[in-house]
Order: structure tokens, then C-alpha cells, then sequence
């Protein structure tokens, strides 16, 4: 979750919601994206996300659904966003 002692650390503006990547191992599907540590999910399949919580529920359901990828919204440090598609194992 996003707090104030990690947007400071990262250098998350404020103006970014979402759930704090803190982990990404490499040669992951995430990793291979660009995934990294210090980016933020703000959506996951168009749903805004704020807690890890969310995140695990929102790609528990996608992998309920058969889906082959999760589409998340993802936020640098610097408040720019781009979409990813990681494939769901």
C-alpha cells in the first residue's frame, strides 16, 4: 500500500494511486514486461486498485475466468503511465 515514508522514497507523486510494486523476480512474467520495483498498479483489467489485497482478488478472478493476460495500468516515479499485458500462469 502506498504511504507517505514510501511515495517519499520511490518519488511517487502525489497525484499517483494505486499499490507500490515492491518485488519483481527476474525472469518473471512482470519482470519481462518492465515491471520493477517502485512502480505502481493503479488498474488491473480497467478496475482501480489500492490495496494488495485487491490485486491478488482482481488476478485470482481473471485466472477464474481463463483469461490468458491481466492488462494493468502501471505508473513510474515520475507519474507517467503505461498499459502492460502480463500472461497469467
Amino acid at each position: 500500500t502506498l504511504t507517505a515514508e514510501n511515495r517519499n522514497e520511490f518519488k511517487i507523486p502525489e497525484s499517483v494511486e494505486g499499490v507500490l510494486v515492491l518485488d519483481v523476480p527476474e525472469g518473471s512474467p512482470a519482470f519481462e514486461k518492465g515491471i520493477r520495483k517502485g512502480d505502481v498498479i493503479v488498474e488491473i483489467a480497467q478496475a482501480f486498485v489500492s490495496t494488495p489485497e485487491e490485486v491478488s482478488a482482481k488476478i485470482a478472478e481473471l485466472k477464474q475466468d481463463d483469461r490468458r493476460n491481466a492488462y494493468l495500468m502501471i505508473a513510474n516515479a515520475k507519474g507517467d503511465l503505461r498499459l502492460v499485458a502480463v500472461p497469467l500462469e
